[in-house]
């Protein structure tokens, strides 16, 4: 049990988390959010991990619906496991400016966002003892594109970790 700060594409273990979009294909954001061109953490697996991976997912699935986890090959990442879930975005990141049509429903309350960010946690907690690994990379899920204020996720991920014994 260690909490770490490092590059989540470069991490080596059993399994990461990864929050994607419904399309499970991460997020680009681009000028009318904010990050300017900066890409999510789901992007960069994908990146890393080479074109099977999102083969993979997209063979398992069109669309993966909010909280629900599925779990992939790792692809050429040092991890044997990808399990994906999908989060919505927070509005307490929303830039006021109008949001593209396909952005727009990736959307939720705070109440909602925060409550299927809890789901997410605890779903792919239950997959990785579903998968009986041994480490897990499970970053700070919903603090970059998605907007999560960082005390909110960090609060709701460490509660998800006591709640299945992991912490």
């Amino acid at each position: 049990r260690s909490l770490c700060h490092e590059n989540l594409e470069d991490w080596v273990g059993e399994a990461i988390v990864t929050s994607t979009n419904r399309r499970l294909e991460g997020s680009m954001r681009r000028n009318w959010w904010g990050f300017a061109g900066k890409r999510s953490a789901d992007v960069a697996l994908h990146e890393r991990a080479g074109p099977q991976l999102l083969a993979e997912c997209h063979k398992l699935r069109a669309e993966l619906p909010e909280a629900q986890v599925m779990v992939t090959r790792g692809g050429d990442l040092g991890a044997r496991y990808v399990i994906h879930t999908v989060i919505p975005s927070h509005p307490g990141g929303r830039d006021p400016r109008p949001m593209p049509a396909p952005q727009a429903g990736d959307v939720a309350t705070a109440d909602e966002a925060e409550a299927l960010l809890r789901q997410a946690f605890a779903n792919a907690l239950g997959a990785c003892r579903d998968l009986k690994v041994s480490s897990v990379c499970l970053p700070a899920m919903g603090c970059g594109c998605r907007g999560y204020p960082v005390e909110v996720a960090a609060e709701i991920g460490v509660q998800a970790l006591k709640e299945a014994k992991m912490a």
